[in-house]
């Protein structure tokens, strides 16, 4: 990756998710000048199926062992049936709708973040006004490699995106980011007092 000006030309593919490297277009569909490649991150496909894997296996399961036993006409089993027609249909469509609106995009300047499903509005944030960065990984955050992305702002608001995939390479291409916008901000302040 080049300075905080400069243009991102790296490409990076990961097994539970993607970051890569995107023209940034406008509602046009053109090319927004100074801001010809972008660097997007997406969540985990893992992160976000494992609860609806985990759910729809037990509940199975525990439906299967009542049948076995001969007691797949009582209420249990009527609920087991009730969350894997209902109930998993619904978890799956979540994770689907959390996959494709979550991702951040870095540009030269600031930062676009998709929080996901059920808010709509993407926020830009530009990179001075971001205080700290940290990354929040739970048990399944650990074991999946995905976790939320914390921004501190200097208004003291805080911004959450979560089941990020690889969220210590987002929090490091932010930090970077961050770091090279300081020096640049040292540069600019030195030159003007020369």
């Amino acid at each position: 990756m080049t300075g905080f000006a400069g243009r991102v030309s790296c490409r990076v593919t990961t097994d539970m998710g993607e970051s890569r490297v995107i023209p940034a277009e406008n509602d046009n569909g053109e090319v927004d000048p100074g801001r010809e490649n972008t660097l997007l991150f997406q969540p985990s496909w893992f992160a976000l199926f494992l609860p609806t894997a985990v759910i729809a296996t037990g509940y199975a399961v525990a439906l299967g062992v009542l049948q076995l036993l001969g007691k797949g006409d009582g209420a249990f089993a009527r609920l087991c049936i009730v969350v894997l027609a209902l109930g998993v249909p619904l978890l799956l469509a979540n994770a689907l709708l959390r996959y494709f609106t979550i991702h951040i995009r870095f540009l030269s300047d600031t930062i676009i973040v998709h929080p996901g499903f059920p808010r709509r509005n993407a926020r830009e944030i530009a990179y001075p006004l971001i205080r700290d960065v940290r990354v929040s990984q739970g048990m399944s955050g650990k074991l999946s490699n995905s976790g939320t992305l914390i921004l501190e702002l200097v208004t003291g608001q805080r911004v959450a995106i979560g089941d990020l995939a690889e969220p210590h390479k987002v929090e490091s291409a932010m930090e970077l980011r961050l770091d090279d916008g300081i020096e640049s901000e040292e540069r600019t302040r030195a030159a003007a007092v020369r």
